[in-house]
């Protein structure tokens, strides 16, 4: 207390300055103005703020360089789910799964990805019989995830991605010739109530409703048909789609509905 006494009693309040105690660089205590001493605590505190900063930047990076490329990839797709972006997301996760299988482990890191890591992946993704399209979509999804994870990082590689498939092929025909669309057509309406009979008559219903998605037929309700105008919303886009009902699609729903 009598420490503190006497540092309040040196304390002088005049008309032109103010003295306060101040210590020195030789940590000495000298008296000096009010605004001096602002000064140099003004000047303490931008060091220690840009000190501060730069150890979290420092700290940022060192981390950002630890981090592997699977851990980055569930970043990602944790991302995407926040986002909600189901379809990407899901395309991530398939992606990163079989990676980690194809790799025999769970970590995998960025250093690690070569052109002959990448060519064993598409070869593994071949053997497991997925089409050249799927295999194209997750090495697009990989070379996304890689080229924003290793911005900022040494060691990129251009080209990288080269020599493995990542364009789009269209030469495997999925679709129904018109033949067999007209006999399908020809054996709806069958009393067969078996599965395989149940089974044409939502195909041919499908087709008739402009080729309605099944998603979006197993969630129509009686609500959305009103006067013969189906009308609903594609569970995919959320876009609106209004479709006239013909007579032989209108007896299908009246027959399914019913069950």
């Amino acid at each position: 207390m009598a420490g503190c006494q006497c540092l309040l009693n040196d304390v002088r309040i005049g008309k032109d300055i103010q003295k306060v105690y101040s210590i020195s660089s030789q940590g000495l205590f000298r008296k000096v103005s009010l605004d001096v001493f602002c000064k140099d605590i003004g000047s303490v505190i931008r060091l220690s703020v840009q000190f501060i900063f730069k150890g979290y930047c420092k700290l940022k990076t060192m981390n950002k360089m630890n981090e592997t490329l699977t851990v980055f990839m569930i970043s990602e797709i944790e991302r995407l789910r926040e986002e909600g972006r189901e379809p990407a997301r899901r395309i991530y996760h398939n992606m990163l799964r079989t990676l980690r299988e194809s790799a025999g482990k769970e970590e995998i890191g960025f250093e690690e990805v070569t052109p002959v890591f990448l060519g064993k992946y598409e070869h593994w993704l071949l053997g497991k019989r997925l089409s050249w399209n799927t295999v194209s979509t997750y090495m697009r999804a990989l070379r996304a995830g890689y080229n924003r994870g290793m911005k900022g990082r040494p060691g990129y590689v251009t080209g990288l991605f080269d020599k493995v498939y990542t364009g789009t092929r269209s030469d495997v025909k999925r679709a129904v010739d018109a033949r067999t669309v007209g006999r399908m057509i020809r054996m709806s309406g069958c009393p067969d109530e078996s599965a395989s009979a149940k089974a044409v008559d939502w195909f041919v219903l499908m087709f008739m409703l402009r080729g309605i998605p099944f998603v979006d037929l197993a969630h129509l309700r009686r609500s959305n048909l009103d006067k013969g105008v189906l009308t609903y919303c594609r569970h995919k886009t959320g876009q609106e789609v209004s479709i006239t009902v013909p007579r032989e699609a209108m007896d299908i729903i009246n027959r399914r509905m019913a069950e």
